[in-house]
């Protein structure tokens, strides 16, 4: 289904003992569907990027032993990767020149900074596509400032740039589930062989089960079971479904572990945009209009996020967020073309210090749905997950397709 790969990284491998001279992610390329950056292009990309960040800095962050994110995505040889670099080459040329954009590039130097920046450059780069200038960007520091200021029908308008990232109910889940995984992976699936699919489905994320009682469910299930069986074990923390494997040679290992979202994944919302008002109305935002631009993970309910953020406007609450933006951003790697993607939503505080109309000057670098539109044809339960895969099919057999399992069919709770 194209609305659970829509952020789906296909074939990607970390490259070791990276080279700058071929950066790996500018390695990958496909001919089956059209993509948005030609191979010209990256190369030219590759090229602008490295001048930008600088040589040295990118032989450092892409090392093998970085968990820098940008540096991660540069080790890798991945239409995720080829995608998202190539994106933000193309962003950060239209904002460079902005005054303070230098604040931004050592953002993205930083590690902990660069996903926070990532999203700056993305939302300026969106602005100026659509016609707006992007007058001056603001060091972040404990100085209540919005991050940039653009000017658009001859009115400065003031921009804070929200990004949530992992929960701790995420990072606490993970945390439990990663070991987890490579145990199984480890003890209960090592045999060379075509195993079936594993699903565990946790219950409850506040109550997770002891590790060792999701190992031996796991291997039990495993031992009576062969490739082609569809076996089921229920219990009240968590349920092992075994779905039967692709009909290939070789080897075959592939296991989800999944655990619906906390139902405070919503309320984080309401933090950033209390957040988001006083630095957009601090004595440095000098008087003007606000926009809240919220990127926002997969875990967050377009929905009920606007129901909140409507609720609060009413209330008289966040009075100097005059337009809020949602944004989901990712790759497309399916028809019509491989791409970037940003799935928007814009709401209207008419309660705000300073109103503005219910459209900025604004333009994605491509595919752009409403987020609401997206997020209803979704199936299932939004869930945390933890998942990997090992596939070696033998030189007279057809590739296997993988299953990107990002949501819990209600039926496995």
């Amino acid at each position: 289904m194209a609305e659970e790969t829509a952020f789906f990284k296909d074939n990607e491998g970390v490259i070791e003992g990276t080279m700058l001279d071929v950066a790996p992610w500018t390695t990958w390329w496909q001919t089956d569907l059209p993509c948005q950056f030609s191979q010209t292009e990256c190369c030219a990309n590759s090229a602008f990027l490295t001048e930008v960040l600088g040589e040295s800095w990118i032989e450092k962050a892409a090392t093998t032993h970085s968990n820098h994110p940008l540096g991660m995505e540069w080790a890798t040889n991945g239409a995720g990767a080829f995608l998202q670099l190539n994106a933000l080459a193309d962003d950060i040329r239209l904002i460079r020149t902005a005054p303070g954009f230098n604040a931004v590039l050592d953002d993205l130097r930083d590690g902990k900074q660069c996903r926070a920046a990532w999203h700056v450059v993305r939302t300026a780069a969106m602005f100026a596509r659509g016609g707006a200038s992007v007058c001056e960007f603001f060091r972040q520091t404990d100085v209540k400032v919005p991050d940039f200021v653009i000017r658009a029908s001859s009115r400065k308008i003031n921009v804070e740039a929200k990004l949530l990232l992992n929960s701790d109910k995420e990072e606490a889940f993970t945390n439990f589930a990663s070991p987890l995984l490579d145990t199984i992976l480890k003890q209960a699936m090592s045999a060379e062989a075509v195993h079936p699919h594993v699903i565990v489905v946790f219950t409850n994320s506040e109550q997770l089960p002891p590790a060792g009682a999701v190992l031996d469910a796991v291997s039990a299930l495993l031992r009576d079971s062969s490739s082609a069986q569809s076996r089921v074990v229920k219990s009240e923390l968590f349920n092992v479904f075994l779905e039967p494997a692709p009909t290939t040679t070789g080897l075959y290992r592939l296991c989800y572990l999944l655990c619906p979202r906390s139902e405070k994944e919503n309320l984080r919302v309401a933090s950033r945009a209390r957040a988001a008002s006083h630095q957009l109305l601090s004595d440095m935002a000098r008087k003007r209009p606000g926009v809240m631009w919220l990127g926002m993970t997969q875990h967050q309910d377009a929905r009920s996020v606007y129901d909140l953020l409507m609720r609060k406007f009413r209330d008289a609450q966040y009075l100097g967020i005059s337009i809020a933006i949602l944004s989901l951003s990712g790759t497309h790697v399916e028809p019509p073309r491989r791409t970037v993607v940003d799935y928007l939503l814009t709401i209207s505080n008419p309660r705000a210090k300073f109103t503005l109309p219910a459209r900025v000057p604004l333009k994605p670098l491509d595919l752009s749905p409403r987020l609401i539109d997206f997020q209803q044809i979704l199936r299932g339960v939004s869930a945390y997950r933890c998942a990997a895969s090992e596939v070696r099919v033998q030189a007279d057999t057809k590739g296997v397709f993988l299953p990107d399992i990002r949501r819990i069919d209600p039926a496995w709770l």
